[in-house]
């Protein structure tokens, strides 16, 4: 699979400090999930290349999980290999519920968040869990001059924006932040 920077491979090279603080991020809100998960029918919605179901697939009982690239699915389906995990296309999900949803640095990449957000909730069986992470724009981007350099993200949040959107569709949000170093967060600005 082709390295964009944009989607995480774990076997890849790191170029600098900034890419190896990515890693530790994308790996840290797997690592965070798996209490979630243990035991539970887990839909990782925007897995990419797939490493991150693989982690989830290490408890839950059973992780599905799917992308809008057919290339990282592919990508995945060739890697990572366990009998609980399954590699879908997204146009393959249908209506299937899930006790869990893992949605990890993808919201800042859709146009509708509300229909995104939507979606992922009728994907959810009752009582289910949704964690999602995306980049905090307030630590990342000087209010009203800094536009997103990122030309894949259509939309960033600040933790209160994010909160504010997800809390029209559940009852119980709760926001948690997690960062590095100053150094390295100095690096990625």
């Amino acid at each position: 699979m082709k390295h964009t920077g944009e989607r995480h491979i774990p076997d890849d090279a790191f170029y600098h400090e900034a890419d190896y603080y990515v890693h530790l991020m994308h790996l840290a809100t797997y690592h965070f999930a798996l209490d979630f998960v243990k035991g539970k029918d887990v839909l990782d919605y925007g897995s990419g290349s797939g490493y991150g179901a693989l982690l989830l697939a290490d408890v839950a009982g059973s992780v599905t999980a799917t992308d809008v690239s057919d290339e990282a699915i592919g990508f995945a389906k060739q890697k990572h290999l366990s009998p609980n995990l399954l590699f879908k296309y997204m146009r393959e999900i249908g209506d299937q519920q899930f006790d869990v949803i893992t949605s990890f640095q993808v919201i800042e990449h859709i146009a509708d968040t509300h229909d995104f957000i939507q979606r992922l909730k009728n994907l959810l069986r009752p009582g289910g869990v949704l964690i999602l992470s995306t980049p905090d724009k307030s630590n990342r981007l000087i209010p009203y001059i800094q536009r997103s350099w990122n030309k894949y993200h259509l939309k960033e949040f600040s933790g209160a924006g994010l909160k504010k959107v997800t809390a029209r569709y559940f009852d119980d949000v709760q926001l948690l932040k997690m960062s590095a170093t100053e150094s390295c967060v100095l690096h990625e600005i």
